[in-house]
């Protein structure tokens, strides 16, 4: 009978014992699962910080050398905002916007590079698609069409322009009527996107925006010659 007993002890807490084993391989697994997924996340959000963080400094890059370019080219840009070709269809007269590439003068570059993200069908929307500041792509030498290009990199900046207003003189300047020369206030409109190319799905590729930083500013130059004179 103790014998008997005895067994029936030994039983209950070798089952005891399976059963307290298996809820510390639940636990364990558990907090196994959860530091994977918060390991996971935190890799995503530094990802995604320095994807942002590219898109800003895109950002500030194109609008320093849109500022630059307009101070060095005011003859160049008189001409090309007065070009309907450079203006985006826009039903709002007192908002309109202009694609305007870089004086190629200045940055030869600029114009002069046919294999970038800019001319390629990756990009959603490319107008005023500033070539050196995208990434370029290449042909993986399965033809000419637009599947058949990759981009080599992932980002891409568009600049826009707002239509020049005449500004004030500025203290210590004479200005008269008419005078041939005057300040004129340019509204700059960038945009630099920062992400994953050349993801391909049934035949095309992709641009995948993992970060995107916009930035708008005005800047007032002169003396330079009159628009419109």
């Amino acid at each position: 009978m103790n014998a008997v007993l005895e067994q029936s002890r030994e039983g209950r807490q070798r089952g005891f014992v399976l059963v307290v084993v298996f809820t510390l391989i639940v636990l364990i697994s558990g907090l196994g699962l959860m530091a994977m997924r918060h390991a996971r996340q935190e890799a995503r959000s530094t990802g995604a910080y320095v994807d942002s963080t590219q898109a800003v400094a895109l950002a500030e890059s194109a609008m320093a050398i849109a500022i630059t370019d307009l101070r060095l080219s005011p003859d160049y840009y008189q001409i090309s905002f007065s070009d309907p070709g450079n203006q985006l269809a826009s039903a709002d007269l007192w908002n309109l916007r202009y694609a305007i590439p870089l004086d190629a003068q200045n940055f030869s570059d600029e114009g002069g590079v046919t294999g970038t993200i800019c001319n390629a069908a990756v990009v959603p929307d490319p107008t005023g698609c500033v070539q050196i500041l995208s990434s370029p792509y290449y042909d993986q030498g399965g033809g000419t069409a637009a599947v058949d290009l990759h981009p080599g990199a992932e980002f891409f900046t568009t600049v826009l322009y707002e239509a020049p207003l005449v500004g004030p003189c500025p203290p210590g300047f004479s200005c008269f009527d008419d005078q041939n020369y005057g300040w004129y206030v340019f509204g700059i409109n960038v945009t630099a996107r920062y992400g994953k190319g050349g993801t391909r799905w049934l035949n095309e590729t992709k641009f995948e925006e993992h970060g995107r930083a916009q930035g708008a500013g005005r800047v007032t130059i002169g003396p330079i010659g009159a628009y419109g004179r």
